[in-house]
């Protein structure tokens, strides 16, 4: 073959492939580019949307982490202000305290006590929360430091309670030379009403 009719196959085939590759580009590759930024495109949104369902989800976990808190707080608040007056509780409480520092509990008595609206403003709230208390006469015999050490403890008690007023005696049918006294405290318990 001559050099010329070479150049001119040559140059055919090249114009061929140049042709076939551009007929490959607007058959294959240009549908399979337009399917694959679809794609992409799907891939972005569905990670978008992961991550927004992630940041729902941690928030929901903290609002549950929240929530409970609250109830842990509510519990605290129903052990401080009782809903009811929870008498038995109250004169175990009572009793265990004078046991711990070391004090014989001789008698224990509850009187009536009032009700009390705990907040003026009623916008708030159609029924305000009312605290009602309850008055408890204790006698007590002991040293003097173990009860100033039950009045520390009623002070830390978990239940909200007052020392309205205490006396200090000496013990009746005991010589003053001995380190023991009787005590009478009047402590005011509260508790939640409706």
């Amino acid at each position: 073959m001559r050099a010329s009719t070479q150049r001119i196959y040559v140059f055919l085939l090249s114009l061929f492939c140049f042709v076939a590759s551009f007929v490959v580009y607007a058959l294959l590759l240009k549908p399979a580019y337009a399917d694959l930024n679809m794609l992409r495109g799907i891939l972005s949104s569905k990670t978008e949307a992961l991550d927004v369902h992630g940041q729902i989800a941690l928030k929901v976990k903290d609002l549950i982490a929240n929530y409970k808190g609250v109830q842990n707080l509510q519990e605290n608040i129903s052990l401080a202000l009782p809903k009811e007056q929870s008498l038995a509780t109250l004169y175990n409480q009572f009793y265990a305290l004078a046991s711990d520092t070391n004090l014989n509990l001789k008698s224990l008595s509850a009187g009536a006590g009032t009700l009390r609206a705990t907040s003026e403003d009623r916008s708030t709230s159609q029924t305000p929360a009312k605290v009602g208390t309850v008055q408890v006469t204790l006698t007590l015999a002991g040293t003097y430091e173990a009860f100033r050490n039950f009045l520390e403890k009623l002070e830390t008690n978990i239940r909200i309670l007052d020392v309205a007023s205490f006396t200090v005696a000496a013990p009746q049918g005991q010589s003053r030379s001995a380190n023991s006294f009787d005590f009478t405290a009047i402590v005011v318990a509260y508790y939640q009403s409706r």
